[in-house]
């Protein structure tokens, strides 16, 4: 062994060589994108934007959780590129929690009910358990916040001064010769944003290499409808000539979009109902009103059919050639407004269905490497 203070990082091709491309891959995604990324990308842009941030703190302040109290832009021109900073604030919601307590809570109010525990807010009728909505969607905005992540954003880009747009990657680079010391690449230097983008660059390329292999493998692959049926996915080992291994790992899983289905329960953007407002929002503000507001073929269509004062709801959203459609239980005493627990459970179930999408097959690659030859 020898020391050394940088490595030359080069694109991989392929070449038609199963075992060679694989080698290739491994060292993409465990030396070449790695090594690009930590001595230069990360520390060239950590650098742009802790000073956009610390300008941003000057300019317009920190509240008392050291949160920005408003958006600020910085830009510099280094190489010929214009480097944009956005600092925000910003809040990540755990929205799977979120439609997780709710859930548990209309279970709960379900099961109480029928053990004969009273409860406030909570009414039992003939088709369903009610809950008051107000009571509801409060419980709900707090578990919004007591899952909210409230931090400070800070967005980098590289633009065209001419165009205006995102600065174009080097098409034709092959190779970076990557300093094995992450300060070197930690000032904002016209040498070091020339770097930058040359590294970005190699990296795109690498990525693209990556990928084309990836995709000369999917003839491994089992048929998508097989695939998702095997919880574990679909392996495939190999050992190679010198002793080392490698597993490929067909797989797909559910996608689950959180947010949408919470958004398909509660929020209102706008002051009339419309297709965008929630299940909840819609009922709690109707009461057993009908309803319709469309333009053109969109819109949403709201109809009560009322027996014995419980009334079932239908909100039937329309979108160009799509339709749907969800019914709740719903009850009103006065200016309260309730809904049939159950009823809310089954439709989250269907939001979760309709928010739901398989991913397209996904690979794993695993390269093992040979043991010294007195343990093989």
């Amino acid at each position: 062994m020898k020391r050394t203070t940088f490595r030359d990082v080069r694109l991989p091709i392929m070449h038609g060589s199963e075992e060679v491309d694989l080698r290739a891959y491994s060292y993409g995604k465990t030396t070449a994108i790695p090594h690009l990324e930590l001595f230069v990308i990360e520390p060239f842009g950590t650098a742009l934007k802790e000073k956009a941030f610390n300008d941003a703190v000057k300019a317009v302040g920190l509240d008392e959780n050291g949160l920005l109290k408003a958006s600020y832009s910085t830009e510099q021109l280094l190489d010929g590129k214009k480097f944009l900073v956005n600092a925000s604030r910003t809040t990540r919601v755990s929205y799977d929690a979120v439609l997780s307590k709710t859930r548990s809570l209309l279970e709960n109010i379900v099961s109480d009910n029928r053990r004969g525990i009273r409860q406030d807010d909570v009414l039992k009728g003939e088709r369903d358990v009610y809950v008051l909505l107000n009571y509801l969607m409060s419980e709900m905005n707090s578990y919004v916040q007591a899952n909210s992540t409230p931090f400070n954003k800070k967005d980098l880009s590289s633009i065209d001064p001419e165009t205006g747009k995102k600065a174009v990657l080097v098409s034709d680079i092959d190779s970076v010769r990557v300093y094995l010391d992450a300060s070197r690449y930690a000032q904002a230097t016209d040498h070091n944003a020339q770097e930058f983008h040359r590294a970005k660059s190699l990296k795109s390329r690498i990525a693209a290499f990556m990928a084309e292999y990836e995709k000369s493998l999917m003839k491994y692959a089992p048929s998508f409808d097989e695939l998702k049926q095997m919880e574990q996915g679909y392996a495939i080992d190999y050992e190679l000539d010198d002793s080392s291994a490698v597993r490929y790992l067909f797989f797909t899983k559910q996608a689950p979009k959180y947010g949408d289905m919470f958004s398909g329960l509660t929020g209102k953007e706008t002051e009339k109902i419309t297709q965008k407002t929630g299940d909840l929002d819609v009922l709690n503000e109707l009461g057993l009103e009908n309803y319709e507001f469309m333009r053109g073929a969109n819109g949403i269509i709201v109809a009560t059919a009322v027996r014995h004062g419980e009334g079932e709801t239908s909100i039937t959203r329309t979108a160009k050639d799509k339709r749907d459609e969800r019914i709740y239980n719903v009850m009103q005493k006065s200016d309260r407004i309730y809904a049939g627990a159950e009823s809310i459970i089954k439709n989250m179930d269907m939001l979760y269905d309709l928010h739901t999408s398989w991913m397209n097959t996904q690979l794993k690659i695993d390269l093992f490497p040979s043991p010294p030859e007195y343990l093989r």
